[in-house]
């Protein structure tokens, strides 16, 4: 079961939902990741942390979650 990590309620399966980074140091994650926490879609709002960088980005300049619209970690408009 997922957790919202705005309303702190169950996240059933189907709902859509956002990715948030959550407020730890990256010290504090094995192999320096941010810890993420995510939310129902209902529960975002403009003053909460913007998503993590997409690792498939980071590493290949593309993401197959993206191109099929299913990814919620964040995407910079230029590639490598």
């Amino acid at each position: 079961t997922v957790v919202c990590c705005v309303c702190l309620e169950s996240i059933a399966v189907g709902c859509r939902m956002f990715c948030t980074s959550l407020a730890t140091s990256p010290q504090e994650e094995p192999g320096g990741r941010a810890k993420i926490g995510w939310g129902h879609e209902f529960c975002y709002s403009a003053n909460l942390p913007a998503a993590p960088l997409c690792r498939h980005w980071t590493r290949l300049g593309r993401c197959p979650s993206l191109e099929a619209g299913m990814c919620a970690f964040s995407h910079p408009d230029v590639s490598k």
